[in-house]
């Protein structure tokens, strides 16, 4: 029976709810989207900079962060130490 519940969730996912929530996510994300990539977040960024720039008096502005390895550089040896319970 748990195989069966199993097989029965994975296809209520694929072909019911994916469907519907990949219907209603806005245009503009792209991460965890499938077959979207960094690359095309950057086409885009740089596609529709390009239309506003074309426009008489347009002004752009960017600003563009990437946590991805922010975390990986904490030293966490250095915070557990500095956590209240773990102060000398």
């Amino acid at each position: 029976m748990s195989t069966l519940c199993k097989i029965a969730e994975d296809a209520i996912i694929k072909y019911d709810l994916k469907p519907k929530i990949m219907a209603r996510l806005d245009c503009n994300q792209f991460g965890f989207i499938p077959g979207s990539n960094i690359t095309l977040a950057l086409i885009t960024l740089i596609h529709r900079r390009a239309e506003t720039v074309d426009k008489e008096g347009a002004c752009v502005r960017s600003l563009v962060t990437d946590y991805w390895k922010a975390f990986d550089l904490i030293d966490h040896n250095i915070l557990y130490a500095k956590t209240p319970r773990n102060r000398s």
